[in-house]
């Protein structure tokens, strides 16, 4: 950032033609989701706004994503140094009134350079908020599955006469309902208790699997036989490759372009400059990738893949492995069509809103989303808010504290009606169960707005019990 700031500032300000290009070019600047600039981004926007209109919508308190160098402090930079006309939008047309309420008193918690705007609800529904304590993840799951029973009136004739009177809604459908959670290693053992009920789920995430290793290797191969790859892939490849020493990637990365149509064609033509080891792996890639082109044309892409992953030794029994293959053979022998589809999704929420299923995914991916229920899971210090990594530095923890409770505010807001908040007395740490505090957030929203589980009347349907009448009897 210290190198790019001030390069960007020569360029913007200067009296050269390509600066005046750029400033004339811009016209009137658009700005959503303001709140999650970065300070390179920031610094772009300051100095077109010299000479540009700007028109910006953002929302601080939704400041997310400290981890790509965004900070809430940009906004209210903004404020003071380009002094806009500010506009507040404070009507809510989507939350119940006490899901916003309690949202209001949660967030209020943050440092606010100003009086904390607290916003109102204008859809006519009260909403409902219930808090829940449950003794193991596992548990925590099985709630979540007798929750949406009685949500949905049940969904086998055992369960129908197990629910109380009056609670299924049939105004709601699986795709209306959302568990979110902190971290993704949470899902598994709530995707498994929905899916073993016979409930269908969609598990969404910020990041694609396949950009995980090692399924990684086998995403960039994809790019490169597609030639749809730049010289970063093809960095990014041999970086998993074992024994490219680091001075053999500088040595490769100076000799190529920065972008090509062909970087696999581009690095063949000269891997003669390179030094001994180097020149070997190159020759070696090229001639799997030949191997693995002509796979993909006589047999598809999926046992294209199935050679790439045998030879960059990916274990069969990957759990995500079995899932790219199944993605590509929908495909065909288009290697083309796989990798823009790839290259499509690969910085992006891929979240389905058709799908009749109930959606499973991170506080983070479910930002900009709305679903009449949401389960909030994992509501327990360490894990919500997240134990910060900041060492001794109290400035940053105070920061992460803050981004951890807009976060928590995001979750809430996603809830139009109903919202579930739980945690757990004993989870998994170090390879053995230990307790769980309740995450001091649920102490900053006021009691009387959440409904305890645990009190509640757990009253089963009383039936009438049947008397057969005899033949002969008088009624």
């Amino acid at each position: 950032i210290d190198a790019v700031v001030p390069a960007m500032a020569a360029l913007l300000t200067g009296g050269n033609e390509p600066a005046k290009a750029v400033r004339t070019g811009t016209g009137a600047l658009f700005i959503d989701e303001f709140q999650d600039l970065n300070q390179s981004q920031y610094a772009v926007v300051r100095l077109l706004a010299e000479s540009s209109p700007v028109f910006a919508i953002g929302d601080p308190d939704q400041a997310i994503y400290g981890f790509r160098g965004s900070s809430p402090s940009w906004f209210y930079r903004f404020l003071e140094d380009v002094h806009p006309q500010p506009y507040s939008l404070y009507r809510n047309y989507r939350c119940g009134s006490t899901i916003v309420e309690a949202a209001n008193h949660l967030i209020g918690h943050n440092y606010h350079p100003g009086p904390v705007m607290n916003n109102d609800s204008c859809t006519g529904i009260r909403g409902e908020i219930f808090l829940h304590q449950a003794d193991s993840p596992r548990q925590e799951a099985g709630f979540i599955v007798r929750q949406i029973e009685e949500l949905m009136g049940g969904t086998t004739h055992r369960e129908i006469n197990r629910l109380h009177d009056g609670v299924g809604r049939e105004d709601v459908s699986l795709r209306d309902i959302a568990v979110l959670y902190r971290t993704s290693r949470q899902a598994d053992i709530l995707a498994s208790g929905l899916f073993d009920h016979g409930f269908p789920v969609q598990v969404v995430d910020v990041r694609p699997y396949y950009l995980n290793k090692p399924l990684r290797s086998l995403y960039l191969w994809t790019l490169l036989l597609s030639r749809q790859a730049d010289t970063a892939h093809l960095m990014m490849l041999l970086q998993d490759v074992s024994g490219v020493a680091k001075t053999s990637l500088h040595e490769l990365e100076q000799l190529l372009p920065l972008t090509t149509v062909d970087v696999l064609a581009e690095v063949a033509a000269n891997k003669d400059s390179l030094s001994g080891p180097l020149k070997k792996i190159i020759e070696e890639m090229v001639g799997l990738g030949g191997k693995a082109l002509q796979a993909a044309a006589e047999k598809g892409v999926a046992a294209a893949l199935q050679m790439l992953a045998s030879c960059c030794k990916i274990d069969e029994g990957e759990p995500d492995l079995a899932r790219f293959y199944l993605l590509a053979e929908n495909f065909g022998a288009s290697l083309d069509g796989f990798a823009h589809h790839l290259l499509l999704h690969h910085d992006s929420i891929v979240y389905d809103k058709r799908a009749e299923a109930i959606s499973l995914m991170t506080l983070h991916a479910s930002k900009g989303l709305q679903f009449k229920v949401v389960f909030i899971v994992g509501l327990e210090e360490g894990l919500l808010p997240l134990q910060s990594r900041h060492g001794d530095s109290n400035a940053a923890d105070a920061r992460h504290l803050e981004e951890e409770r807009r976060l928590f505010y995001v979750g809430m807001t996603r809830a139009e009606e109903v919202l579930y908040l739980s945690h757990v007395r004993k989870r998994k740490g170090g390879g053995e169960e230990v307790l769980s505090r309740s995450s001091r957030f649920l102490r900053e929203i006021p009691a009387d707005l959440m409904i305890s589980l645990e009190n509640r009347s757990n009253k089963r349907v009383q039936h009438t019990k049947i008397h057969q009448l005899n033949l002969f009897e008088k009624i």
